[in-house]
Parts: C-alpha cells; sequence; structure tokens
C-alpha cells in the first residue's frame, strides 16, 4: 500500500467478514490516480511549512522539459546514481530526481524512438521542498508510466505536439 490522501477508507476489525463477489459486474481499475499537473505541484508545495516534509506521495503528469542526464553523488549512505531532469506541464517547469532501481526505465524513455513529446505520469512519488523551490523524488515504489494509452496523456501529448520538440 502507499499513502495517498483520498476520500475513501476501508477499515477492517476483528469482526469483518469479506465475501466473494459472485457475477461480472464489477471491476477493480488497473492504474487509479490523482494526478496532479506541474502547476499544482507549486500550489500543494506552497502549502508545506518551511521544514514540513510531506508525508503522502503524489502522482503527477506532464511533459519531459528537458531530458537531463545520469550522475552520481555522494550521500550519506555511499555514492548512489540519480537522473536529473525537467518536467512541464506549459505553465512552469519542476526538477524530477529518479533514484538508482528506477533509472532503468528513465534512460529508456530516452534511447527509445517514442512518440514526441514524452508525456510521463510518475506515480507515488514524493514532493521536495528545498529553499521554497519544490521538486520530485522518486520512492522505491514509485512507478514511471511513460506515454500511457490514457486520455490524460493523450490529450497532453496533443496539446504539446507543436509546442515541444
Amino acid at each position: 500500500m502507499r499513502p495517498v490522501p483520498s476520500a475513501m477508507c476501508i477499515d477492517f476489525c476483528i469482526h469483518t467478514i469479506v465475501q466473494q463477489v459472485v457475477g461480472d459486474d464489477w471491476s477493480i481499475p488497473l492504474n487509479k490516480f490523482d494526478l496532479l499537473n506541474v502547476v499544482d505541484v507549486y500550489a500543494v508545495a506552497r502549502g508545506y511549512a518551511r521544514d514540513q516534509v510531506p508525508i503522502n506521495t503524489i502522482d503527477v503528469i506532464g511533459v519531459v522539459d528537458n531530458p537531463g542526464q545520469v550522475k552520481t553523488i555522494p550521500t550519506r549512505t555511499g555514492e548512489k546514481q540519480v537522473h536529473c531532469f525537467n518536467m512541464t506541464d506549459g505553465m512552469c517547469s519542476i526538477k524530477v530526481s529518479v533514484w538508482e532501481d528506477m533509472i532503468a526505465s528513465t534512460i529508456d524513455m530516452f534511447e527509445m524512438d517514442l512518440q514526441k513529446p514524452i508525456v510521463l505520469i510518475l506515480s507515488s512519488v514524493r514532493l521536495h521542498v528545498f529553499m521554497y523551490s519544490p521538486s520530485i523524488v522518486t520512492l522505491p515504489y514509485s512507478r514511471i508510466y511513460v506515454n500511457p494509452d490514457m486520455e490524460e496523456a493523450v490529450a497532453m501529448r496533443q496539446r504539446y505536439a507543436d509546442v515541444i520538440p
């Protein structure tokens, strides 16, 4: 499970009974996103106190603005690789840092012959605010969806097809 903000909650207690649903009149969606545009990420970041660390993860949709590069940087636990690039929604741009295990999916994204502009959905990522400047950081359970076949992504790709090379 991932910590996401939601109005829905299911509580199980010792007396809860779970029964199988019979029939085919139900479905569970494969992916459920609470998508934020990049400009909305800035609005969320402004709501945090200066030293507050966000608890919940967010899902962000945007277009790759600058593919960036993979770097090796020193951390408290040793050197780690990070892929830094920028995402935009046309109104503003934000820095994205993809750590270690997730790097393979972002490198493939820039080496493959993909339909341009490249639309990403970053799922279960953490909003990081440093010196009043927000950025997005992946976590071990984050997922990156490249040019997903979703209504929102197709619309964004069409909107920015002439703007972003």
